[in-house]
């Protein structure tokens, strides 16, 4: 609790910040810490003000002087973390976030923070056991990040009752919803999308929202192709095939791993090399092939870890990633629009080679018959891109594909060419980036 002449203070400085007065409030906040050099919640007060107007180390030295003054206290440990991990001094937050739990093992927003931490260094299963304690404790997890632990590890049903905030709740419905489609439970998606779509228009800001609506309209087309197209998923069994998703017994498999683009083809019948083929979808979100090829452990490889796992040998692996590398406002055209120095087209042609190189790497300890798959031709209006960059756009998405036709050529492996026959189409695509299953099948056919 504030003493009188504190609580005064605070409130002053808090109507300054309130008013636009930054340089004000925090000024009062810092006098306030010299007036009452043994108040813990006063530097708790105006560390949580430094960051908010952004000079976060300022807020760490005030932050650490509260520290001083309760060194058990594992609030001001997970604060530390914070303003650390903004600066993006991971290693430091990591160390500081263990700190505050060691303090207090149960405290759910040490262990959501520690969690999300381990998340982004790709340690998922140690990331679950903090993830799971800070939801017993009703952390809030606005970014899903148990739930995405969970879905890399095939383990979503773990996740238990909805979380905290509509918001968050939005994901935990999409991400069933993205599971039922790959496992080809129509009505389970049908009805994981709906509740989805229903929280979604109750909420106007959360971290993710925009991905989720995103994906719910992706999910719209295929669910929308698959009702008109029943034919092309006949023969779905209940038999399991050995690790991997409920296949048919008529169609052998055909595994696809990648970004959201192999959701197009998940559960789809196709004749291959005159044999039918069930194609079965392992999606690792949000993954580049940069994120693929980097020395640096990411959430992005560990996924990969997992979705390829417990693929049995002697199957044949469609690898479909680099879409998000070749966007306009990410991967390398983002790179090369912000430094004149980087030259794309150069970038481009390294990561697709350090890629295609990787991906037969991992096909052949895994003992399977790798296969390519093109992204996507992009739709993205030009309109929407400065005519400044638009050759550079055309270009780098262009080279990616040309680059793995190559290298597949020369390993003698399939590409499934999906790049090829959406050049020129106009009965494809969903959205600017994403396609029906005929696409595929089209691809396929070639």
């Amino acid at each position: 609790m504030f003493g009188s002449e504190e609580e005064r203070m605070v409130r002053q400085a808090t109507t300054l910040a309130e008013n636009g007065d930054t340089r004000g409030a925090v000024e009062t906040a810092l006098r306030t810490c010299a007036a009452h050099p043994a108040s813990i919640q006063i530097r708790l007060f105006t560390g949580e003000l430094l960051m908010r107007v952004g000079t976060v180390d300022r807020a760490i030295d005030i932050y650490e002087e509260a520290a001083r003054l309760a060194p058990a206290d594992p609030r001001i440990r997970l604060n530390i973390g914070i303003a650390q991990r903004r600066l993006g001094r991971d290693d430091a937050a990591m160390a500081t976030y263990r700190e505050a739990v060691a303090m207090a093992p149960e405290e759910p927003n040490a262990n959501q923070a520690l969690g999300m931490a381990l998340y982004q260094t790709g340690e998922l299963e140690t990331a679950r056991g903090h993830l799971e304690i800070a939801r017993a404790g009703n952390a809030a997890d606005p970014y899903n990040v148990l739930a995405f632990v969970l879905f890399a590890l095939g383990e979503l049903d773990a996740l238990g009752p909805g979380g905290v905030e509509a918001g968050q709740r939005v994901g935990e419905e999409m991400l069933p919803a993205l599971a039922a489609w790959l496992a080809g439970d129509e009505a389970a998606c049908t009805r994981h999308l709906a509740l989805a779509r229903s929280l979604s228009d109750e909420v106007e800001k959360a971290p993710n929202l925009a991905t989720w609506r995103h994906y719910a309209g992706v999910l719209d087309g295929l669910l929308a192709w698959r009702r008109g197209n029943a034919e092309a998923y006949a023969g779905a069994g209940a038999e399991a095939y050995p690790g991997a998703y409920p296949g048919p017994e008529t169609a052998e498999p055909f595994f696809l791993v990648g970004d959201s683009h192999v959701l197009a083809a998940a559960n789809l019948v196709a004749t291959v090399d005159g044999r039918p083929r069930r194609f079965l979808s392992r999606l690792v979100f949000g993954a580049q092939a940069a994120h693929l090829t980097r020395s640096e452990a990411s959430h992005q490889q560990a996924a990969f870890r997992a979705a390829i796992a417990e693929l049995p040998a002697g199957v044949e692996v469609g690898f479909c990633f680099g879409e998000l590398d070749c966007r306009y406002s990410t991967g390398v055209l983002a790179r090369a629009r912000a430094d004149i120095e980087v030259d794309a087209a150069a970038e481009i042609d390294r990561l697709a080679r350090a890629y295609g190189a990787m991906i037969l790497e991992r096909a052949a300890a895994g003992g399977w018959t790798p296969a390519f798959v093109t992204f996507p031709h992009s739709r993205v209006r030009q309109g929407l891109i400065p005519e400044s960059a638009r050759d550079l756009f055309d270009g780098v998405r262009e080279a990616f594909p040309a680059i793995l036709r190559e290298i597949a050529g020369k390993a003698g492996v399939r590409v499934i060419d999906v790049n090829r026959v959406t050049a020129d189409s106009t009965d494809l695509h969903i959205d600017q980036n994403h396609v029906t299953p005929e696409a595929v099948r089209r691809a396929l056919a070639e």
